[in-house]
């Protein structure tokens, strides 16, 4: 369970994503009229921002402030544009003090608001590939202009396979909101092993129903989302399986901003193992 849980949510909670400094001050994600959000318990008017922080700690205590007084294991950075479209977005990792760039992608849209262009850096800010969606599909090129194997991408313009050092392979689907949709895992064959579906209210971060497929597609397990009722700006969901409602798998503890209704913290424990996951949230409004 382990596993499995840290790898479900822990692969939610773990996405991609730093805001690169410019000239011009960053456009809002603020809409031209207030959207009204309902999903965190209580109706907010939601604030734009121009980015979001989320720092991510793996089992580093059991409360927030056991966790600030470490390194995250991840920090993430996320830009976006007027229409609340990602424009920027980089994850780094920390070995101790040390902190090492694991990703940083910029993205273009068309006048249609559909991903066309994905640009990847390195640490001193160098282009290393530029993934470029055409008619046939995308076309890729590496720093020199040089045509290389284009990454299999999704909808949002994430690159979507990741292959392990035995041979085996992963492939995430997720949407705009960079949550997952579904992510298929196969061995070092090539041969599909087990499949997860994931399921989302709007505006919400977690899914309302994960399911676990086997290879032949026969379903393994099934997880529901117990949503709690706001409290003094928190909230409290647990997750269940569908083969034992009696006893949560995994209890959340989220805080909200009393003003804006931005999530602040989440703190993640699997039940079973009492392990943790914590994020942390800062926006750049």
């Amino acid at each position: 369970m382990r596993k499995q849980w840290l790898t479900v949510l822990g692969a939610i909670a773990i996405l991609t994503g730093c805001t690169q400094q410019t000239e011009s001050e960053p456009l809002s994600t603020i809409p031209t009229e207030p959207v009204v959000y309902e999903d965190t318990g209580k109706t907010v008017i939601h604030a734009g921002y121009y980015g979001e922080n989320k720092k991510v700690y793996i089992n580093k205590g059991t409360s927030v402030k056991e966790a600030e007084k470490t390194n995250p294991d991840y920090e993430i950075e996320t830009s976006y544009d007027y229409d609340g479209r990602k424009t920027e977005i980089c994850v780094y990792t920390y070995n101790g003090e040390e902190k090492t760039l694991l990703k940083h992608e910029t993205y273009a849209y068309d006048e249609n608001g559909k991903i066309v262009t994905v640009e990847s850096y390195d640490e001193s800010e160098t282009v290393i590939s530029k993934a470029e969606k055409q008619e046939d599909g995308w076309h890729e090129t590496d720093k020199d202009g040089n045509a290389i194997e284009a990454s299999e991408r999704d909808d949002a313009g994430n690159a979507t396979t990741e292959t392990n050092e035995d041979g085996s392979k992963t492939r995430t689907f997720r949407n705009t909101n960079n949550d997952i949709l579904t992510k298929e895992t196969y061995d070092k064959d090539g041969n599909l092993l087990e499949t997860m579906e994931c399921t989302y209210t709007a505006n919400d971060r977690l899914p309302d129903n994960i399911l676990i497929k086997d290879g032949t597609g026969a379903t393994t397990e099934e997880y529901y989302l117990l949503r709690g009722n706001m409290r003094n700006d928190e909230m409290y969901n647990r997750y269940f399986k569908m083969s034992d409602s009696e006893n949560s798998v995994m209890n959340i503890e989220d805080t909200y901003d009393e003003t804006s209704g931005l999530i602040q913290s989440s703190i993640m424990t699997n039940v079973e193992n009492g392990e943790t996951i914590i994020e942390l949230y800062t926006y750049i409004k």
